[in-house]
């Protein structure tokens, strides 16, 4: 690889790091907003004030129970990966090559808490917060594990989206006696 191709892979890891960022604060306000809507969907459809257990619509589906929407990937990164990117960010920020400083050993702390959880894209926003130059032939081989927590991400909020208690929050007067009209069809 040349050196346009490293600083490429470069702003791209940068690219995926603050994209999923923003899904991650994103999914937050979404759980946030369906938790304020399903209660409000409850109170208002099914006068229940405080439901024992969650009740959560889909249109065109049954009932189900609600899912868990925590941040949860399930893709892990090779122990290959891991071990070479916590290696390269262990060396530089080592307490004994920095001559002891405290700031050193709370980034030294942070990497080996990052490693032990197989956090890997923590280990990558280290190593952009502390300006480490991270070798591009690991971030090469983590492009996939990127795109895929990219995508599971999208896909939990596009699901919290689809629920009635969703769309009953987001809807006019008129609109929820439309929604009551087609659940009572649905005998929901």
């Amino acid at each position: 690889m040349n050196i346009i191709d490293d600083v490429l892979i470069n702003l791209r890891t940068k690219r995926y790091l603050t994209q999923y960022d923003y899904l991650d604060l994103e999914l937050e306000e979404t759980q946030y907003m369906f938790d304020k809507y399903n209660k409000q969907f409850l109170k208002e459809y099914y006068n229940i004030d405080e439901p024992s257990e969650p009740k959560i619509v889909i249109p065109n589906e049954t009932t189900m129970e609600l899912p868990d929407i925590e941040i949860d990937i399930d893709l892990e990164p090779d122990d290959l990966q891991l071990k070479k990117l916590y290696r390269l960010l262990s060396l530089k920020t080592h307490p004994d090559k920095n001559n002891g400083s405290q700031e050193s050993k709370e980034a030294f702390a942070e990497i080996n808490k990052a490693y032990k959880d197989k956090n890997i894209l923590k280990l990558f926003k280290f190593g952009l917060k502390y300006k480490i130059e991270i070798n591009s032939v690991i971030i090469h081989e983590c492009t996939t594990l990127f795109e895929n927590s990219i995508t599971d991400m999208k896909t939990k909020i596009e699901h919290i989206k689809k629920t009635v208690a969703w769309n009953w929050g987001i809807s006019s007067d008129e609109e929820k006696e439309m929604h009551r009209e087609t659940l009572k069809k649905s005998n929901l």
